[in-house]
């Protein structure tokens, strides 16, 4: 049975991975909301970890690098389970290695090391040495998932698009692709829903829209800015498609997990790490290449064009996706109860 003093913690932002860890295995989440230097999360990891002893499990989320220095130096200590997220060992930015290559090694120290998929693995273990245990867990299925329809939606069959407004995502891409695609009169009575805070990229967000504007869309594409959890995953339920985007290697997006729960096809960027996850169930038929809008739309024509196949192509990812995910579950839950 798991300790009930078992936990995630989590230094500095919050994400879905962490709260449904923590809803998934029945076990405690600990955040503790700082920023660098993180001089209050030092001093309250140590009080933490000395008010639950050495007999508990403890799942640390990294980034950022000096949770797992800190929590590898406090003795006792309970058992330490590293969830290395990509900007661990991945650096895309100055900000990214300052903060997190000079604390790698403390991953050695933990019982236990994450990753999110087999590309992450592979990396990781060139950096660390083959004699760290490294794990392959893929993302919980979101555990709050009551769907709830907005207040404005398209009155006809949509593709959904979920973007965060981050630079990994050529939002541009896709519109113009959409755009293309409609000219051509393909994808009649379709529309696309892009969704995430505009607001974090206003400049992009404006770009956009005149482009739109131009092309005399803008009742065919929408933006919803942000919305509430349960209607985002309206729109993924009631999708006839998923768009993920992304330009990054080593990240599997979340609304991939999303989509498998309502068995949505998902039309996937054609990096090493999604073609590997998704590649052997569609074999190739819904992928497109990297930041290449034509791919995209010849990829959108052939999704619209064979609905009910790739409607069959949405109910196998989904079981593909399932399975991953709750066995990754039932692996992590075990390693807690070790």
């Amino acid at each position: 049975m798991t300790n009930i003093r078992d936990g995630v913690l989590v230094w500095s932002r919050l994400t879905r991975r962490s709260r449904d860890i923590a809803s998934t295995l029945g076990i405690t989440l600990y955040h503790i909301g700082d920023r660098p230097p993180y001089l209050r999360a030092w001093r309250e990891t140590a009080r933490l970890f000395s008010s639950l002893g050495k007999d508990a499990c403890i799942i640390l989320q990294l980034p950022p690098g000096p949770a797992v220095y800190r929590a590898t130096r406090i003795y006792p200590r309970p058992e330490l389970i590293c969830d290395a997220h990509t900007g661990m060992f991945h650096y895309r930015d100055l900000k990214d290695y300052v903060l997190n290559r000079p604390f790698i090694g403390s991953m050695k120290k933990c019982e236990h090391v994450l990753v999110h998929n087999p590309e992450s693995r592979e990396l990781l273990l060139q950096k660390l040495g083959g004699d760290t245990t490294v794990h392959i867990v893929y993302d919980p299925l979101p555990q709050e998932y009551n769907t709830v329809k907005p207040r404005d939606t398209p009155e006809e069959d949509f593709i959904i698009l979920p973007v965060a407004w981050e630079a990994d995502e050529n939002i541009k891409v896709a519109v113009e692709a959409f755009i293309r695609l409609v000219s051509q009169n393909q994808g009649s009575n379709v529309s696309l829903v892009i969704t995430g805070n505009y607001m974090k990229n206003k400049r992009l967000y404006k770009k956009l829209t005149r482009l739109i504007e131009k092309h005399r869309l803008a009742d065919r594409i929408l933006f919803t800015g942000y919305i509430g959890y349960g209607e985002y995953l309206w729109y993924i339920k009631n999708s006839v498609l998923t768009i993920a985007l992304t330009n990054w290697e080593y990240t599997i997006l979340s609304v991939v997990w999303e989509a498998a729960l309502f068995d949505r096809p998902i039309l996937y960027p054609s990096t090493r790490t999604l073609v590997n996850l998704l590649g052997d169930v569609d074999h190739g038929f819904l992928k497109y290449s990297v930041d290449d809008s034509i791919s995209l739309e010849e990829a959108l024509k052939r999704a619209l064009n064979n609905r009910e196949y790739v409607s069959g192509i949405g109910r196998a990812m989904g079981r593909k996706l399932r399975n991953l995910s709750l066995q990754s579950m039932k692996h992590l839950s075990s390693l807690c109860r070790q």
